[in-house]
């Protein structure tokens, strides 16, 4: 049920996040360039690119499961970042005085660079989560990977194509504004302070790394869900009234002597709330209990009832309850809680009712009343001298719909265990199925799914984010050529990385089972920023490291604020698991554009000081 409420309130909350992710991107797009048009291409060619991962999405995995279901909101923030750069860096080359044709070819060979280098290093960090063995990561990896490409062709192919009509049809004139100058003349003499900045930036890495020791995992996944939500107050009803949880530890055992080896164990771990099996509906120590009922069965064969129903008498039922009421009147005490003056209300409300009633619709109905009672009483007492002579009761003896419920079709039986304390924490599902394992290492039940599953996860996110990060570092190296160079590259995303555990630490975000997809995302992200910034350092060396002020760091940012966008667009989700992926991506990416455009242009501008090629 939790499941199921889970996957419904995502879809649901994924569905809203994409659509404010778009509008906002949108919006952002067209106050940073001032114009409506090349704006609106960019978020058409980035539909388009949508369009086709949907498509790849059938024909590659098929479905959406949990975590998926996001990717497009992913998609949206990063893949509208290819449009950004080309954008950017065509309206530089067209103020600079170029055509239209040359500055779409310089954008395309020297932006499309960085461009086609982020998308391969995006589509590294996701399409290592495929090589997981975790399946729900695996798809993501897969999903994720393939549309990160698919947006990038689109906005390759379709967005310069559109610029191209545009420009043709309606022929925009650009000249330089002079806060372009004022804008590289101030980033010159901020960056003039690179020692400042590098040491500032290495003490703020040290405080979030020192404050990340605070960090801490909750796993618990009740708090991932929506507040509020049914299946969530039953769970948490049961644990509260039960002293139980509704998940379960399951055991197959192949002979009955073996499961009711087991049923004995279990009765006296202390982690355990209760078992259910058929032994559960055999009575323990049945010749004791004979013996004792054998005692009484003398006395309850002496029982006679009458055969026939007495006659009724409405007279002589009224004259009874007087003399009840006035017996109980007598013995009434003083207090809110007194049952004898609670009996004598009663009474005194059955008689006024008979008093209201005419006599010949209460003896009707007080007739038929009778008759039942008396039959029910007829029926109770032959029970009760049934059960006064009891046979043994034997599992064969037992309805076959108990019976196929714990009893295979090759003979094998089922025990199920539902603990007396609260799994959803890890220590105590830890303790828990500890115990289980004592008794039976291949114990199974959806106890024991849910904390493989987390395992597994959480195992997944790292390796992928190891993966991810190793072979991203060798593509960066063949391509780039120089191991110097690489690292740089690496900075924005490795610094990125740790001031975003700081600002968890300061928001108090904690990690959970959905938000530690940004181990890959992070990547991603702060590669494709670094990659961009350090090959425009390479077109032009000899100006001194400086490339902020141009296109490529407005960009830079304004992808970031994008990113952000998109990723923040899932923090109206109801779930909160959903909820927490949006706000830890948004101080990640964050971080990695904060990084970009400080340390890592200060650590460049060390290098060209001293003459280290970059």
């Amino acid at each position: 049920m939790i499941a199921s409420d889970e996957m419904h309130t995502t879809m649901t909350d994924a569905q809203e996040a994409s659509e404010i992710a778009l509008a906002g991107v949108a919006i952002l797009f067209i106050i940073c360039y001032r114009e409506v048009r090349k704006p609106i291409l960019a978020v058409f060619s980035l539909v388009l690119g949508l369009a086709w991962s949907m498509g790849y999405t059938t024909l590659s995995v098929g479905h959406l499961n949990i975590m998926s279901v996001v990717f497009t909101t992913i998609l949206i923030g990063l893949g509208i970042d290819f449009g950004i750069h080309i954008l950017g860096r065509y309206r530089e080359e067209r103020r600079n005085g170029f055509d239209s044709f040359s500055a779409m070819r310089e954008t395309l060979q020297k932006t499309g660079r960085g461009n086609l280098a982020g998308a391969i290093t995006t589509a590294i960090a996701f399409g290592a989560m495929a090589f997981t063995d975790f399946i729900g990561i695996a798809e993501l990896g897969v999903i994720a990977a393939g549309g990160i490409l698919l947006c990038f062709l689109a906005m390759v192919l379709t967005f310069p194509a559109c610029i191209s009509l545009e420009e043709r049809w309606l022929k925009p004139k650009y000249v330089k504004r002079r806060y372009v100058d004022l804008r590289e003349n101030l980033m010159e003499r901020f960056y003039a302070h690179y020692y400042l900045i590098i040491f500032g930036s290495l003490a703020v890495l040290l405080a979030s790394a020192w404050a990340s020791q605070s960090l801490r995992f909750d796993y618990n996944l009740l708090n991932m869900q929506a507040e509020g939500i049914e299946a969530v107050r039953y769970e948490m009803k049961i644990l509260d009234n039960a002293q139980r949880a509704s998940w379960n530890a399951a055991f197959i055992s192949k002979s009955r002597e073996e499961a009711r080896a087991k049923y004995e164990r279990l009765k006296t771990m202390t982690s355990v709330g209760k078992v259910e099996g058929l032994f559960e509906a055999v009575p323990e120590s049945q010749q004791e209990k004979m013996e004792l009922i054998a005692d009484y069965a003398p006395e309850i064969d002496g029982y006679r009832v009458a055969v026939s129903n007495e006659s009724f008498s409405l007279g002589a039922l009224s004259a009874t309850m007087k003399k009840i009421r006035f017996k109980l009147r007598k013995k009434e005490k003083s207090g809110p809680t007194d049952e004898v003056a609670e009996a004598s209300e009663w009474v005194a409300r059955f008689q006024q009712d008979l008093d209201s009633t005419d006599a010949a619709t209460a003896t009707e109905r007080l007739s038929a009343f009778s008759k039942t009672l008396f039959e029910d009483y007829r029926g109770r007492i032959a029970d009760l001298k049934a059960a006064a002579h009891p046979s043994e009761v034997k599992i064969d003896d037992l309805p076959r719909d108990l019976k196929n419920r714990f009893i295979s079709e090759d003979g094998r039986y089922l025990t199920l265990v539902y603990p007396s304390i609260n799994i959803w924490e890890r220590e105590e599902m830890e303790t828990f199925l500890a115990e289980m394992r004592r008794i039976d290492p291949d114990v199974t039940g959806n106890a024991v799914h849910m904390y493989e599953s987390s395992r597994l996860m959480i195992d997944g996110y790292i390796r992928g984010g190891i993966y991810a990060l190793g072979a991203i570092f060798l593509y960066l190296l063949f391509s780039l050529r120089n191991l110097n160079t690489t690292m740089l590259v690496l900075v924005p995303t490795l610094a990125g990385a740790v001031l975003t555990l700081g600002l968890m630490v300061l928001y108090n975000v904690n990690f959970n089972m959905a938000n530690l997809v940004i181990l890959p995302l992070i990547l991603g992200i702060g590669v494709v920023d670094g990659v961009h910034i350090v090959h425009r350092y390479r077109e032009t060396p000899d100006q001194g490291g400086n490339v902020i002020s141009k296109s490529t760091g407005m960009s830079v940012v304004l992808t970031s604020l994008t990113t952000i966008i998109g990723f923040g667009s899932l923090m109206v989700a109801e779930h909160q698991g959903v909820y927490s992926v949006g706000q830890v991506l948004s101080l990640g990416v964050g971080s990695c554009m904060i990084t970009s455009i400080t340390l890592l242009p200060a650590l460049m501008k060390l290098f060209h000081v001293h003459g280290w090629r970059i």
